[in-house]
């Protein structure tokens, strides 16, 4: 009883140092921000006697639990590792694999109710289709969190029965699923064993993956748990999942996370910077030039809802329910959080400011959108990422660079060669989009 007290106490003390919260890249729960008071109610439009129109809002699912490629691996460590401490609960959650957890159903309900409440004017009017268009991939958990959100906005509504969620075929959705549709992106980067083995991150990875090991061992060592049969791809990995899963769907720190210091947390964290930067950021071009057709709607759907000749189904806002691998690539293509290469490239600084930290820009749930307002005689746009304003930059509102609101008109032309050059299948087969 003596030493299992013990081994407790030294795993607590070994993980107490770690800070995890914004630091679990696309894994990072978006409550991290709303219990910092992040989300305190921000002032929407900096300009007065500007009135909301509409909104196009993209919005990624909530936290889930692991997929089943995850699970298994996490599974096959806790049977390798035979110890009472290093256990998970998600072994109680394999039919829940992939689905929105609790917390997911939470950050959306409660993200639908402070948009309501962040712009009255637009979501004053009761519900219907045709005045709110909502659609998602048809994937489970995108629907769930369409669902979610949806009961969040509409919930004080009294005549609502139902609402309507599009939805376009997995195998076809050029939209919200372009990395699935899109060949060259699937085969070039994505799949890509030479880009794994010899591309700008592998390297990198490699080195990552052989510190981080060398720490685990030595703690894991102290608590007489034998890795001397595993190779660091099949612990470092899983490790760190299990670590920010557990985090995010439970809210605890796992005992996991005790094999981890601050200095692996930080190079993890490093690590999946330069992977979402490289293969679905700025990386490649194909990357982003894949988001085209989004992108365009975008575009469309604003000139459609200022032209809508019915007053009482006047589109008030399209909201849309994807994937990080949606989010990434549409940030980019509006130009939002651009960094170099050479941000990327140092180890020693591991705490320098860079515009890419993918915790912050693509947690669950996190969102994009784009408000309309009128402004006078004039219409004016204004970009929300998760829900706070941010400056434009000059590539998609010259003459405006770093303002938080743009001339409709001036977006537009900056960004109209997007929408004229937006061939899908010819982007998709052209082998410059690669570099």
């Amino acid at each position: 009883m003596l030493i299992l007290v013990t081994l407790l106490l030294l795993v607590s003390a070994l993980g107490k140092d770690i800070q995890l919260a914004g630091r679990l890249g696309t894994k990072t729960p978006y409550n991290d921000f709303v219990k910092t008071g992040v989300h305190e109610m921000p002032q929407t439009c900096f300009k007065e006697h500007c009135v909301a129109n509409y909104m196009y809002k993209v919005v990624r699912h909530g936290t889930r639990f692991p997929t089943a490629k995850h699970l298994h691996k996490m599974i096959q460590l806790v049977n390798k590792l035979q110890h009472p401490e290093f256990t998970t609960d998600f072994v109680k959650h394999q039919a829940d694999e992939s689905l929105l957890c609790d917390v997911g159903i939470e950050e959306l309900s409660t993200m639908g109710a402070r948009t309501r409440k962040a712009f009255p004017r637009l979501f004053e009017d009761e519900y219907h289709p045709l005045r709110y268009e909502i659609s998602s991939s048809q994937v489970t958990r995108a629907l769930q969190s369409a669902n979610a959100f949806a009961h969040g906005m509409f919930k004080d509504d009294p005549k609502l029965k139902s609402v309507a969620i599009l939805s376009e075929t997995k195998s076809y959705d050029r939209l919200l699923r372009f990395h699935k549709a899109c060949p060259l992106y699937s085969s070039s980067v994505k799949k890509n064993m030479t880009l794994k083995h010899n591309g700008p991150i592998a390297e990198l990875s490699e080195h990552i993956m052989s510190v981080v090991f060398r720490s685990i061992k030595q703690k894991a060592s102290a608590l007489n748990l034998n890795l001397n049969e595993l190779a660091a791809k099949d612990v470092v990995p899983v490790v760190w999942d299990i670590c920010m899963m557990e985090y995010s769907v439970f809210s605890k720190v796992s005992r996991f996370c005790s094999l981890l210091s601050s200095k692996d947390v930080s190079l993890l964290e490093y690590l999946d910077d330069v992977s979402t930067y490289w293969l679905k950021g700025y990386g490649y071009p194909i990357n982003y030039e894949m988001s085209c057709l989004l992108f365009s709607d975008i575009i469309k759907s604003i000139a459609r809802a200022s032209s809508s000749k019915n007053p009482s189904h006047k589109l008030h806002a399209t909201i849309r329910f994807a994937h990080a691998e949606t989010m990434i690539p549409l940030l980019s293509r509006f130009g939002l959080f651009h960094d170099t290469p050479d941000n990327y490239d140092e180890l020693e600084d591991l705490e320098k400011v860079r515009n890419w930290k993918t915790g912050m820009i693509v947690p669950f749930a996190a969102n994009i959108a784009v408000v309309v307002y009128r402004c006078g005689d004039q219409q004016m746009i204004q970009i929300l990422h998760n829900e706070h304003p941010i400056r434009l930059p000059d590539s998609i509102c010259p003459g405006h660079s770093e303002e938080f609101m743009c001339p409709l008109d001036t977006f537009r032309l900056a960004v109209s060669h997007v929408v004229e050059n937006c061939d899908f299948d010819k982007i998709c087969a052209n082998q410059n989009n690669l570099f």
